[in-house]
């Protein structure tokens, strides 16, 4: 089941898109909940930190 386009989404994507920082929020609620899902579920993350990836262990994850 797809869900229908609508003008109204284009309207508030617009609106979203238009404010950096509606743009920031948005983004920085996605990490949040990618990193707090990841947290809870038991898979580490991976951090650049200096010059290379680094894996986080779900236990050491702090949010």
């Amino acid at each position: 089941m797809t869900k229908k386009h609508s003008k109204y989404d284009d309207a508030l994507f617009n609106d979203i898109m238009d404010d950096p920082e509606k743009v920031r929020k948005a983004i920085q609620e996605g990490v949040w909940t990618a990193i707090t899902h990841h947290k809870k579920i038991g898979n580490p993350i991976c951090e650049w930190r200096g010059d290379r990836v680094v894996w986080i262990k779900p236990e050491d994850i702090n949010v």
